[in-house]
Protein backbone atom coordinates (compact mmCIF):
# COMPACT_ATOMS: atom_id res chain seq x y z
CA UNK A 1 0.00 0.00 0.00
CA UNK A 2 1.28 3.46 -0.92
CA UNK A 3 0.29 6.57 1.03
CA UNK A 4 0.88 10.30 0.71
CA UNK A 5 0.37 13.18 3.11
CA UNK A 6 0.93 16.90 2.74
CA UNK A 7 2.37 19.54 4.98
CA UNK A 8 3.33 23.10 4.25
CA UNK A 9 6.36 25.00 5.49
CA UNK A 10 6.12 28.62 4.44
CA UNK A 11 5.46 28.60 0.71
CA UNK A 12 6.80 25.07 0.16
CA UNK A 13 4.61 21.98 0.04
CA UNK A 14 6.22 18.83 1.39
CA UNK A 15 4.72 15.59 0.15
CA UNK A 16 5.55 12.78 2.56
CA UNK A 17 5.46 9.42 0.77
CA UNK A 18 5.23 5.98 2.43
CA UNK A 19 5.25 2.42 1.15
CA UNK A 20 6.46 0.74 -2.03
CA UNK A 21 6.21 2.64 -5.29
CA UNK A 22 5.55 -0.03 -7.87
CA UNK A 23 3.79 -0.20 -11.20
CA UNK A 24 0.61 -1.47 -9.56
CA UNK A 25 0.49 1.32 -6.97
CA UNK A 26 -1.10 3.82 -9.34
CA UNK A 27 -0.25 7.42 -10.10
CA UNK A 28 -0.94 9.02 -6.72
CA UNK A 29 2.21 11.13 -6.72
CA UNK A 30 1.73 12.47 -10.25
CA UNK A 31 -1.95 13.17 -9.57
CA UNK A 32 -1.07 14.97 -6.35
CA UNK A 33 1.64 17.09 -8.00
CA UNK A 34 -0.79 17.94 -10.81
CA UNK A 35 -3.37 19.07 -8.24
CA UNK A 36 -0.78 21.15 -6.38
CA UNK A 37 0.29 22.85 -9.59
CA UNK A 38 -3.34 23.58 -10.48
CA UNK A 39 -3.69 25.28 -7.09
CA UNK A 40 -0.73 27.50 -7.90
CA UNK A 41 1.91 25.78 -5.77
CA UNK A 42 5.35 26.34 -7.30
CA UNK A 43 7.67 24.82 -4.69
CA UNK A 44 7.25 21.11 -4.08
CA UNK A 45 9.47 18.79 -2.05
CA UNK A 46 8.86 15.05 -2.42
CA UNK A 47 10.00 13.28 0.75
CA UNK A 48 10.97 9.67 -0.01
CA UNK A 49 12.10 8.81 3.53
CA UNK A 50 9.16 6.43 4.03
CA UNK A 51 9.46 4.74 0.62
CA UNK A 52 10.90 1.30 1.15
CA UNK A 53 11.25 0.36 -2.53
CA UNK A 54 10.72 1.95 -5.92
CA UNK A 55 10.77 0.25 -9.29
CA UNK A 56 11.54 1.79 -12.70
CA UNK A 57 7.87 2.69 -13.18
CA UNK A 58 8.01 4.70 -9.96
CA UNK A 59 11.14 6.48 -11.20
CA UNK A 60 9.25 7.29 -14.40
CA UNK A 61 6.56 8.87 -12.26
CA UNK A 62 9.19 11.06 -10.57
CA UNK A 63 10.39 12.20 -14.00
CA UNK A 64 6.79 12.95 -15.02
CA UNK A 65 6.29 14.98 -11.84
CA UNK A 66 9.50 16.92 -12.49
CA UNK A 67 8.56 17.57 -16.11
CA UNK A 68 5.05 18.67 -15.22
CA UNK A 69 6.40 21.01 -12.53
CA UNK A 70 8.96 22.47 -14.95
CA UNK A 71 6.26 23.04 -17.55
CA UNK A 72 4.35 25.04 -14.92
CA UNK A 73 7.46 27.08 -13.98
CA UNK A 74 7.50 25.32 -10.61
CA UNK A 75 10.38 23.69 -8.79
CA UNK A 76 10.29 20.10 -7.59
CA UNK A 77 13.02 18.52 -5.48
CA UNK A 78 13.58 15.21 -3.68
CA UNK A 79 14.21 14.66 0.00
CA UNK A 80 15.68 11.56 1.65
CA UNK A 81 15.85 9.20 -1.32
CA UNK A 82 16.99 5.73 -0.26
CA UNK A 83 20.18 4.26 -1.68
CA UNK A 84 18.30 2.16 -4.23
CA UNK A 85 16.62 5.26 -5.70
CA UNK A 86 19.90 7.19 -5.68
CA UNK A 87 21.58 4.42 -7.64
CA UNK A 88 18.81 4.43 -10.25
CA UNK A 89 19.06 8.21 -10.57
CA UNK A 90 22.84 8.04 -10.94
CA UNK A 91 22.78 5.20 -13.51
CA UNK A 92 20.18 7.00 -15.59
CA UNK A 93 21.97 10.35 -15.09
CA UNK A 94 18.76 11.82 -13.69
CA UNK A 95 20.77 13.00 -10.69
CA UNK A 96 22.00 15.77 -12.99
CA UNK A 97 18.54 17.34 -13.20
CA UNK A 98 16.76 16.17 -10.04
CA UNK A 99 18.02 17.88 -6.90
CA UNK A 100 18.25 15.52 -3.92
CA UNK A 101 18.67 16.48 -0.29
CA UNK A 102 19.15 14.54 2.93
CA UNK A 103 18.41 17.39 5.31
CA UNK A 104 14.97 18.98 5.30
CA UNK A 105 16.22 22.40 6.44
CA UNK A 106 18.76 22.51 3.60
CA UNK A 107 16.17 21.39 1.09
CA UNK A 108 13.77 24.10 2.22
CA UNK A 109 16.51 26.74 2.14
CA UNK A 110 17.51 25.70 -1.38
CA UNK A 111 14.22 27.01 -2.74
CA UNK A 112 15.24 30.51 -1.65
CA UNK A 113 18.78 30.33 -3.00
CA UNK A 114 17.80 29.29 -6.50
CA UNK A 115 19.77 26.05 -6.37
Amino acid sequence: MFETSLRKVGNIVIVDLRGEKLMNSGTETLDLVTDLLARGETRILLNYEGVTYIDSWGVGEIVSCFTRASNHHARLKLLNPRQHLLEILEHSQLDRVLECFFDEARALASFDTGS
